[in-house]
């Protein structure tokens, strides 16, 4: 869709939703997130979107026009994975809506082509993350992690959040170590190094003086499961062991002590 088309798709969502004076706060903060796209300020226009969306007494038609037009804001940051679920939200509300089809069509192709490590780096799957954040223990949430790529620096940046901490690890290739990784939590320092084969990454390094290692084995790019050990008298001890699943961006911004990792 052209810059034009997104304009003219906010203009039908300001009258629709300016028509509702009873609908005041979505209103407002939908009119305020179609300046803000309009002026190519996406991050705003998302979080204005977002809590016209809250709103619950906004009607289906408003809440179809919002949704696409965050969707939209998704677009112009180059996220195509949080687009094309805004986009399929508003297709439920409204199957055959020409917008979201559009839409989704544009986030298609934007994922196709988003930058990812370069092939000759063998990331492995661990290249199919980036992009997705994800959910440990979905039926009882201890963390949610977001994995992004900074081809500026040949590395990929994971933050993940639980409740009382957040975690940022660096990992980059070195030409003669392989994948190393460096990783912060609050005063904690954590060094390490990945190994990638098939579906399964494991994370080994040395927390208070004792090896540790994390193997999560995928099911897909963010589906799988995590297990952590520790290596105490001569043998590798569980510590812990949780499914993850892929979650939107949408649904970790939810989470009060998750929405930090964003």
């Amino acid at each position: 869709m052209s810059r034009a088309g997104v304009y003219l798709v906010g203009c039908a969502l300001a009258i629709s939703l300016a028509s509702s004076a009873a609908y005041a706060g979505g209103a407002e903060d939908g009119e305020a997130g179609l300046n803000a796209l309009n002026e190519g300020n996406y991050d705003q226009a998302i979080s204005l979107f977002t809590r016209a969306l809250a709103d619950r007494r906004l009607v289906p038609e408003d809440r179809v026009l919002a949704y696409v037009s965050r969707g939209q804001a998704y677009i112009g940051k180059g996220d195509g994975r949080d687009a094309a679920a805004d986009f399929e939200q508003a297709l439920r509300l409204k199957p055959g809506n020409k917008d979201a089809k559009d839409g989704l069509e544009q986030a298609a192709a934007l994922r196709t082509t988003a930058a990812k490590p370069p092939a000759t780096a063998s990331w492995g799957i661990l290249a199919q993350t980036v992009g997705t954040c994800w959910v440990t223990n979905p039926a009882s949430p201890k963390s949610y992690g977001c994995s992004n790529w900074d081809p500026s620096r040949t590395v990929v940046i994971d933050k993940e959040a639980g409740p009382h901490a957040l975690a940022i690890a660096k990992a980059r290739l070195d030409p003669t170590a392989g994948i190393v990784f460096g990783e912060t939590a609050g005063s904690l320092t954590l060094y390490g190094t990945i190994e990638v084969s098939g579906n399964t990454v494991v994370t080994s390094s040395y927390l208070n003086n004792t090896p540790t290692r994390d193997t999560v084995t995928y099911t897909s790019a963010t589906t799988g499961t995590d297990v952590s050990e520790k290596y105490q008298n001569g043998a590798w001890v569980q510590t812990s062991s949780y499914p993850i699943q892929e979650v939107s961006k949408d649904a970790v911004a939810k989470v009060r002590w998750a929405k930090k990792i964003l």
